[in-house]
């Protein structure tokens, strides 16, 4: 079976042009990647709240509060309100620096606030009188930084480091997924982990690692997203593909109270987020290769090493991040970034030999002995136990054509598969541009392709069970 998921999407923006250059770099930019915009997505950028108060506790209105971006060194700066209030909302997720100035007070900074997907941080400021070229500086705890003050949302955030440090058998970031509390491996058996939607195609019938089911739902009822646009295969009710987990910063599971952006899903809302790049060149090479060469079987009842099955999985590939340069042209340092992860996996795997009971060359034709069959038209045995030729349904002598003889006698099955190795792909290219408009807005774009194709294997000899999974987004 060949089945083809195309997903053509792009990340939403409050663009404003500031700039005739900057309009003609990104539109150019848009056309290259092919993006089209939507009008709502899942949110994937942070927001930070908070007011701003002398010693008194008296508001500070007017007061100018900065966020810095300390990988990318882009700015984004509002003034408190008339209740001292301010906002910086649509933040790319990252570590910043925040200050807040004011005429006649002292300036005050906090350094290393971590923002995640989804997330919205409160950090107020009490300002002391003083000169503005005086500063403090607030160190944000650990707890400070883990509560959350802003929203009813419950869920958590699996990052980078956790991402690529942890083992993962297969490279498969929902196995990440089911260390979160309410999150268990899919139903065993279920179509989301049959589907073999896993890295370089691979599925778990009978353990579930390949999907999950939250809070008691069904691993069916849940949602996910890659940068806030959906990636679903809705024949299997499950995510399109697995992405190459070294293309992902970080990604949120909410497990419960899902905000009104996500929702859509009695179980969890999923919502990866690619890369970026930042002002240092960065880049990653990498191979994993797991082999029946390095395993040993051993049957302890029977007392003796058992050969396993063939299993020869390699993955590799390699990514590159930083400022865009062009020579002579554009510098586009604490302004425009890029992205790009390439990974391709190939799983050769060897079955184990199957068993199974076929109709035998008598019973093709119609004799029945043994089988105390009843004529259903007399309600008596068969004379003679043999069914007339001209009972005998021509639609079953067709299929029993496709059906294998018995060619096994030493179990009571009569018939054992061949075993055959399978080899299975899955190629993985991941694209992103962010660009940095001014102190107000900020432009995201990504491109997404994945095949992935899963030979199955024939159970009878002259049976294809293939899936090829083509994904755009």
């Amino acid at each position: 079976m060949k089945q083809t998921l195309n997903v053509i999407a792009g990340a939403p923006s409050a663009f404003i042009g500031r700039s005739t250059r900057s309009a003609k770099l990104i539109t150019l930019l848009l056309l290259v990647l092919g993006v089209t915009f939507v009008a709502h997505a899942q949110q994937t950028t942070a927001t930070i709240v908070g007011n701003v108060t002398d010693a008194s506790g008296a508001v500070v209105v007017g007061a100018k509060v900065t966020a810095t971006n300390k990988a990318t060194n882009t700015v984004r700066a509002t003034v408190t309100d008339s209740s001292g209030q301010y906002s910086l909302p649509s933040l790319p997720t990252g570590t910043y620096s925040l200050s807040v100035e004011m005429a006649g007070f002292q300036g005050q900074r906090t350094d290393s606030l971590i923002l995640e997907a989804s997330q919205t941080a409160r950090q107020d400021f009490k300002i002391a009188a003083g000169t503005v070229t005086e500063t403090i500086t607030v160190e944000t705890g650990a707890a400070a930084a883990q509560l959350q003050t802003e929203s009813g949302v419950v869920g958590e955030v699996i990052d980078a480091k956790k991402i690529v440090d942890l083992p993962l058998n297969g490279r498969n970031f929902v196995q990440l997924a089911q260390l979160i509390p309410g999150v268990n491996p899919g139903t065993s058996g279920s179509i989301t982990v049959r589907r073999a939607r896993g890295s370089v195609g691979s599925s778990d019938a009978s353990f579930g690692s390949t999907a999950i089911q939250v809070n008691g739902q069904r691993d069916t009822q849940n949602r996910y997203s890659i940068d806030g646009i959906e990636v679903m295969d809705y024949d299997a009710m499950t995510y399109s593909f697995s992405p190459s987990i070294d293309a992902i910063s970080q990604f949120r599971v909410d497990t419960s109270n899902s905000s009104p952006d996500a929702g859509a899903a009695a179980g969890a809302n999923v919502n990866m987020i690619v890369k970026s790049g930042t002002n240092a060149y960065h880049g990653t090479l990498w191979e994993f290769n797991r082999n029946d060469a390095f395993t040993q079987s051993y049957d302890a009842l029977a007392h003796i090493d058992k050969t396993p099955p063939r299993l020869n999985r390699n993955q590799f590939g390699a990514n590159i991040g930083g400022p865009v340069f062009i020579p002579h042209l554009y510098n586009g340092k604490d302004k425009t970034f890029f992205f790009f992860n390439w990974e391709t996996g190939y799983g050769l795997n060897g079955a184990i030999q199957q068993l199974a009971f076929v109709p035998t060359a008598a019973v093709r034709t119609g004799n029945v002995a043994g089988l105390n069959a009843v004529d259903p038209l007399t309600g008596k045995a068969f004379p003679g136990d043999q069914i007339p030729a001209s009972r005998l349904s021509k639609q079953t002598q067709i299929l029993l054509s496709y059906t294998p003889a018995p060619n096994a006698t030493a179990s009571t099955y009569n018939f054992a598969t061949t075993p055959i190795n399978t080899l299975s792909y899955q190629h993985d290219y991941i694209a992103r541009v962010d660009h940095n408009i001014g102190q107000h807005d900020t432009i995201s774009a990504h491109y997404i392709n994945n095949d992935t194709y899963v030979n199955g294997g024939a159970f009878w000899g002259n049976d294809q069970d293939n899936n090829d999974a083509l994904t755009h987004h």
